[in-house]
């Protein structure tokens, strides 16, 4: 389990990067594993999710990396908060969008969900559901932003079975809002336009 601690790791010296140890002041996210960690806008440190040995996590808090001292913040009454879960990926679009994807819930069933978390300008955070469900549910994937393209690859999808190949890699196009996989498009233009 991971715990409370957080740490930078410092590229001043890129022959010789080193770990820092972040002071940060008042109550946080708590120890946890299987969670989501994610730098949104180049600025918010936000974790959501996980599992802290007792129970399946879906509570959500921020950090402002601009703000000293530093100080965790929990989200609460942020729109359609997703529901707990562990396992999940999450990606930030160039834009400060974080989208947050599949993982399992607490009985082990893999979710195909996903769900947009943004900041306003006042400061307010909202949770979107995403449109529509991925093709095949998953846990342990990973997750990628290219353009306004969320890039899923791989993944678990419980009992020691992964993925099957033909649905590993799918692709949430979140400017047409839909879910695109190879076989529903040209195969050979849907690999050249995830390079």
């Amino acid at each position: 389990m991971a715990s409370e601690d957080l740490h930078v790791l410092d590229f001043t010296d890129p022959e010789r990067p080193r770990w820092h140890r972040v002071l940060v002041q008042g109550d946080g996210p708590g120890a946890r594993y299987a969670h989501i960690l994610s730098l949104v806008a180049n600025r918010f440190l936000v974790a959501m999710g996980g599992n802290d040995g007792k129970a399946t996590l879906g509570d959500a808090w921020a950090l402002d990396t601009s703000e000293k001292p530093y100080q965790w913040r929990v989200i609460t009454d942020a729109g359609d908060m997703p529901s707990p879960r562990m396992y999940a990926t999450a990606a930030s679009r160039s834009d400060g969008l974080l989208l947050l994807c599949g993982g399992r819930d607490a009985s082990g069933t893999p979710m195909g969900d996903a769900y947009g978390f943004a900041r306003h300008r006042d400061g307010r955070w909202e949770w979107h559901a995403a449109p529509g469900v991925m093709p095949t549910g998953r846990y342990q994937h990973g997750a990628i932003f290219v353009a306004n393209r969320l890039h899923i690859s791989g993944g678990a999808v419980g009992g020691g079975r992964m993925v099957e190949e033909a649905t590993a890699t799918v692709t949430l196009d979140t400017n047409a809002g839909q879910w695109v996989s190879p076989e529903s498009s040209n195969t050979e233009d849907f690999s050249r336009r995830c390079r």
